[in-house]
């Protein structure tokens, strides 16, 4: 399907093939700067533009079942400019290795890493989601009240990769592809570090084209505001 579309007008395409929707917003300009409540329950895989639209919620709820990844750049392609926003204002170097490693983190790593705002078990989700449903007001308080009725602090395993940290902000923080790989490259061999050779191969099977796209979207979109067009905020075009 091919459609012309006037980039100044807030669109969503909406299309289904085989009984699978699929919905495009040619600009997210609205949804982030929606003034109700929105509260996003991703209780699965949040990939691609689901993780898109999780992230920016004022409230995203996540459970153990949760999946999330950003792995545009092994097939070729690259965040779009909304994601490499807000990876890129994500601690250290953290977004750039996500960007482009296409890790999965689980529900609690989520919240660890600031990506989601509650933690929810499983059994409790359709208990709260019902309860928003009949909570008669929008007041934020009110709508985070419900919420923390429900959620469980976390605590992430100790072999997440979120307690990498060190190593991921040293070699993510490189200005090239060929640098970060390089950098880590050096570090694979160190005692605790078998973690990396998989990733390693992970970055080498990827898309460079992509790769570096990636790379690119997500440092140039530290310093943009959101709400200019895709093209001026991602930099690359």
């Amino acid at each position: 399907m091919a459609q012309v579309i006037n980039p100044d007008e807030e669109v969503v395409l909406g299309e289904e093939i085989d009984h699978v929707r699929l919905i495009t917003l040619n600009r997210p300009r609205q949804l982030n700067v929606i003034s109700s409540k929105v509260v996003a329950l991703v209780h699965g895989i949040s990939m691609g533009g689901g993780a898109s639209l999780m992230v920016p919620m004022k409230f995203s709820v996540v459970t153990e079942k949760t999946v999330f990844s950003t792995p545009e750049a092994s097939i070729g392609f690259h965040t779009d400019c909304g994601f490499s926003y807000m990876l890129s204002h994500l601690p250290g170097s953290l977004g750039e290795f996500l960007a482009l490693t296409g890790a999965r983190l689980n529900g609690k790593e989520l919240v660890a890493a600031g990506l989601a705002t509650h933690f929810v078990p499983s059994e409790k989700l359709a208990e709260l989601e019902k309860k928003l449903i009949t909570l008669n007001s929008g007041d934020e308080n009110a709508v985070k009240s419900v919420i923390e009725e429900y959620c469980i602090e976390v605590q992430i395993d100790e072999g997440s990769v979120l307690n990498k940290k060190s190593i991921i902000d040293e070699c993510f923080s490189k200005d090239t592809v060929e640098e970060i790989v390089k950098s880590f490259e050096s570090v694979v061999s160190k005692e605790g570090n078998a973690w990396i050779g998989a990733v390693l191969k992970g970055l080498k099977r990827s898309s460079p084209t992509g790769l570096k796209i990636t790379l690119r979207s997500v440092m140039v979109s530290i310093d943009i505001k959101y709400d200019r067009n895709n093209t001026a905020l991602c930099g690359i075009l």
